[in-house]
């Protein structure tokens, strides 16, 4: 499979807050993107392997100055891309699944997902002890654009023309 996790440059290490089968150490901090196992194994985690029921990590880049995140599809050529304020959105969380989790249950995702987010964990215990769980008091509002782009299609999208555009009806057959 040739699909890739595309980050900025600047992106040199992500925290672990999940990783199956112990691969890497939870809270641990790794390089970005070929890390190095608890077992001692090279992982290129920018690569989306197939599913192979052994795979999940939750992962977190603190972003410094650029504020976007990618998905590349190889076998079609096109992206996705995610643009968002970094100073707003300080992290971005990575979702990678192969057929790992949820643990019980038949039904296993095969899943990447870029999460723009205001913390490096899903936890909000764990974001209070860390200092980055966002508090928002009574009547108070935290705003944030997400802009998302497609990459190698007819045109891009921002978010707000993305939401506007599937109201309309689709062509039909012959139309």
């Amino acid at each position: 499979m040739d699909d890739r996790i595309v980050l900025p440059s600047e992106i040199a290490e992500i925290t672990v807050d999940y990783s199956a089968n112990g691969t890497f150490e939870r809270s641990s901090s790794v390089a970005w993107p070929v890390a190095r196992s608890t077992s001692g194994a090279s992982v290129n985690l920018s690569k989306v392997g197939e599913k192979d029921g052994k795979t999940a990590h939750k992962l977190f880049a603190r972003m410094g100055k650029s504020g976007w995140g990618g998905l590349y599809r190889g076998r079609i050529g096109q992206g996705l891309v995610l643009r968002f304020d970094p100073t707003v959105l300080p992290f971005m969380g990575l979702w990678i699944c192969s057929g790992t989790w949820p643990e019980a249950g038949i039904e296993k995702q095969y899943t990447v997902a870029l999460e723009p987010t205001t913390s490096n964990t899903d936890s909000l215990a764990s974001a209070d002890r860390n200092g980055t769980a966002r508090y928002l008091n009574g009547r108070a509002h935290c705003r944030w654009r997400l802009e998302i782009h497609l990459v190698g299609a007819s045109s891009n999208f921002n978010f707000q023309e993305f939401c506007t555009n599937i109201e309309t009806p689709f062509m039909q057959s012959g139309d």
